[in-house]
């Protein structure tokens, strides 16, 4: 990972962002720093120890390194233009395009109103897998018994992501807006946020005393999500097309340059030293004109990553204003002019309204790419976006703003280049909605009940389409000893209600026939003769197969789409039900459920450090309901990092609860203190109890200074937070 990561050269990035910031945001990075080194000559936290490493001063630019990291983990663009791109070689681009599209039937924009319809089903003259894949020389078996798959990629149903709604006074029980957030990340110890409210006083503002209260990202004086007293503020990941994959070929006359258009420009090169325990090892770094090298493939062309990210004024620290926005409008149009990570961003303001927009860098550029493109077909790029550019909603008619990493709107204009291509599924988005306006008096306690819903529409629809795929006809062709399994697996889906919690079995048998059917059409795909020639395995397509391409066909059942090796769709279904039940089978031969496959495995990445003492190190490996399909998204290392509900002006009523506990040592009792109320789904307190220790600062005047008492400093509510140090190599 470290090798692939420095090609991006992210530190000369955030040297660069660091000098280009305003003075007084350089300057906050600057004390920021001088506490963490502080801190660091006091105590030397526990991984450098189990390391037995120095750790390097903290910077300003290790702050702005932390927001370049957590761009690289939310953006998924490039990972899904490589898995496209096997079906972009051998199919025709309408047919790729649909089994890759997670557009469905259940999306719908931030403020609910209707998106562009998902793309057709093939045709039959677009593609026939009836005879298609005969013509490719595979021998059709209409027994309808599907040979058994070896494991494929699971669906991409994990990537960073979140939840967030955001509901106006109109829908609440006393007219208060009030904000909801539940950022999806990969879950370990200690949590990736710490909790911090700061009370201060700034005599020459017109109002003296500020506050900010919720979440920091240890590395960034930044509180990420959380209020400020008059506003709140929550974040979704905007899963956008947000870089562009170019295949770059090298010169054949000098190696050290490569091709553009008219000739060819010499590699912009630097070295990189990466340390592996007491030894060290050099790596040769190559940039070009459309961003840096980051692979180079057995052919030889290089692929270069052109990322609005790492483009001139791409990153700055513009969220710290937050912390003077009172009203709605100001909020937004901060976001707007912010550039890091590209987020939706829902905002509830002290009057009762609520907002939305999107915040971070997006590229301008003339067109998307779907998959790596050729420098000579490269689209042009312009820079960065305008803040003008990006869109905000204020006071929607419904009352209520839900956003999932679903589209967000219908892109138009220069958006169009960006929106559209690698967002989530609806599913999630459309049952936040359907949950929020069945109501007009809102709590923040009832609020935080939703974000617990453990209703899978996605899974429910995959019950029914198999379900009526198994009644489309009388025809048996399951043998008897598949006809009990049959039977006893019919009897658990049609019994189930749509819930994921961890007592239910059908979410489980559901996972594994989706499993399954991916794997059929991703060997349906590798089979057809256009795509042969391309040497694509059924491993490589599984990963760009989108899970609401394959429900839909199983829903239409057209005869032209019916796998070849199966009779007829009833077939299908029945051999998909039976081959899931195999693998669904617990120790005990019974079938498992969801908590069996959802216990929890959240430790400190450590942990394999310690020994027989690992278990120090982790939560309790507790079955956990919820999905990815989900409102309450959980796998056993990935879900809900947080859960908030704010209304900025009853912040004795907020809700914010985080996994794990507020220390990152797990010999303390605060290591894992906080974990029951997130295990369990029990609201806790945003604001913090009394206080258990107080900490004062007072300044050390050098002695050239003359002295003059420093000002009585204003109550502390909470300690800052400590934020552990990065060691740089």
């Amino acid at each position: 990972m470290d090798r692939v990561t420095r090609c991006l050269q992210l530190r000369a990035v955030a040297v660069r962002a660091v000098e280009q910031l305003p003075a007084k945001h350089r300057e906050l990075l600057e004390h920021y720093a001088a506490g963490v080194n502080a801190q660091l000559a006091a105590a030397v936290p526990l991984e450098y120890q189990l390391l037995q490493l120095t750790p390097a001063a903290w910077t300003p630019a290790d702050s702005m390194l932390i927001q370049l990291g957590m761009a690289r983990y939310l953006d998924g663009s490039p990972n899904a233009d490589r898995a496209r791109a096997r079906l972009f070689d051998g199919l025709a681009k309408d047919i790729a395009l649909f089994f890759s599209s997670s557009a469905g039937v259940l999306d719908m924009s931030v403020d609910g109103s209707l998106l562009p319809p998902p793309p057709m089903l093939p045709t039959r003259e677009q593609l026939d897998f009836r005879v298609s894949v005969n013509e490719s020389g595979v021998q059709q078996n209409a027994t309808g018994v599907t040979p058994p798959l070896p494991v494929l990629p699971a669906p991409k149903e994990t990537q960073p992501g979140s939840n967030a709604f955001a509901v106006a006074g109109s829908r609440t029980k006393d007219g208060r807006a009030i904000v909801g957030n539940d950022m999806h990340l990969a879950l370990m110890a200690p949590g990736i946020w710490y909790r911090v409210r700061l009370v201060w006083s700034e005599p020459t503002a017109a109002s003296s005393t500020k506050e900010l209260t919720g979440l920091s990202l240890p590395g960034v004086p930044l509180i990420v999500q959380g209020t400020n007293g008059h506003v709140a503020w929550a974040f979704t990941n905007l899963t956008a097309d947000l870089s562009d994959l170019i295949v770059v070929e090298i010169d054949p006359t000098d190696s050290s340059r490569y091709l553009i258009e008219g000739g060819s420009e010499a590699f912009v090169k630097s070295t990189a030293t990466l340390g592996v325990g007491a030894s060290s090892e050099t790596i040769q770094l190559r940039a070009t004109r459309w961003g840096p090298i980051i692979e180079e493939r057995e052919d030889g062309r290089l692929i270069a990553q052109r990322w609005a990210t790492l483009a001139e004024h791409g990153l700055d620290c513009g969220l710290f204003e937050l912390v003077h926005a009172t009203t709605l409008e100001a909020a937004l149009e901060t976001a707007r002019q912010w550039h890091g990570p590209p987020q939706n961003m829902l905002v509830a303001a002290s009057d009762g309204r609520i907002g939305w927009t999107i915040a971070g860098t997006l590229p301008l550029r003339a067109e998307s790419t779907l998959v790596p493109v050729s420098w000579r077909n490269a689209p042009k790029w312009s820079g960065i976006m305008d803040a003008r550019e990006k869109p905000m909603i204020v006071d929607p008619v419904s009352g209520v703003l839900t956003s999932a990493n679903q589209l967000s709107m219908i892109p138009t204009g220069n958006l169009a280049a960006v929106l559209g291509s690698d967002e989530a599924a609806g599913d999630r988005a459309h049952r936040l909605r359907e949950l929020l306006e069945a109501r007009t008096d809102w709590t923040e306690a009832q609020l935080h009940a939703v974000q617990l819903d453990t209703r899978s529409a996605r899974l429910l629809r995959w019950r029914d389409a198999l379900i009526a795929a198994c009644a489309s006809d009388t025809s048996d062709t399951t043998d008897a000893a598949s006809a009990q399994v049959l039977v006893d697996s019919l009897a658990i889906l049609r019994a189930w209600q749509g819930s994921t919690d961890a007592a239910e079995q059908a979410p489980v048998l559901l996972d594994q026939v989706r499993s399954a059917t991916r794997g059929v059409f991703a060997r349906e795909l590798a089979n057809l003769s256009d795509m042969r020639e391309t040497g694509a395995s059924a491993r490589d397509l599984s990963s760009a197969l989108d899970d609401e391409a394959l429900l839909r066909i199983l829903e239409v059942r057209c005869e032209h789409l019916l796998p070849h090796e199966s009779a007829s769709w009833n077939a299908f279904a029945r051999a998909m039900i039976v081959q899931a039940a195999a693998q669904s089978r617990g120790k005990d031969g019974g079938f498992r459920t969801r908590g069996d496959d959802n216990r929890a495995w959240i430790r400190h990445p450590a942990a394999d450090s310690l020994g027989a003492a690992a278990r120090m190190a982790e939560m309790p490996k507790a079955p956990l309901p919820g999905h990815p399909t989900s409102v309450r998204v959980q796998t056993p290392t990935f879900g809900a990092s947080e859960r908030s509900v704010v209304s900025p002006t009853h912040l004795s009523d907020a809700i914010l609860v985080t996994p794990c506990g507020q220390c990152g040592l797990p010999t303390s009792p605060h290591f894992r203190s906080l974990h029951r109320y997130w295990q369990e789904g029990l609201p806790y307190p945003l604001m913090p109890g009394p206080a258990t220790q107080r900490l004062e600062l007072a300044r050390t005047l050098p002695p050239s200074a003359p002295e003059t008492p420093a000002p009585e400093p204003a109550p502390v509510t909470s300690p800052a937070p400590a934020s552990p140090p990065v060691s740089r190599n």
